[in-house]
């Protein structure tokens, strides 16, 4: 899986790190970082990057991990029902989003 997802159009950039660095076992990743810049907020930019992202998780059976700071004027709630909409559930002191296997 890849660690760097980019939309060049708008500069909004994600990161990610193997889980292992972070000691998470088996095939994960840790989401490290979603920017989009101020001027491209509210217009689906970072949606389409974890939408990648989580695609990609999908296609490989990889399990993503992430940690949620208020960000860019969005509070800790705000940031967790966007991650949850997508498929993370929370747990102590992370949040983690299971591949989704289609048939």
């Amino acid at each position: 899986m890849k660690n760097f997802f980019c939309l060049p159009e708008h500069r909004s950039v994600a990161d990610l790190v193997k889980g292992i660095e972070m000691g998470f076992s088996g095939n994960s990743m840790i989401i490290t970082r979603i920017n989009v810049p101020i001027a491209h907020r509210g217009k689906g930019i970072g949606s389409r990057l974890l939408n990648e992202i989580c695609k990609e998780a999908d296609n490989t059976g990889t399990t993503l991990y992430l940690e949620i700071q208020e960000s860019g004027g969005l509070t800790y709630e705000q940031l967790k029902t966007w991650y949850m909409k997508r498929g993370f559930k929370q747990k102590p002191g992370y949040f983690k989003r299971a591949p989704v296997i289609s048939h």
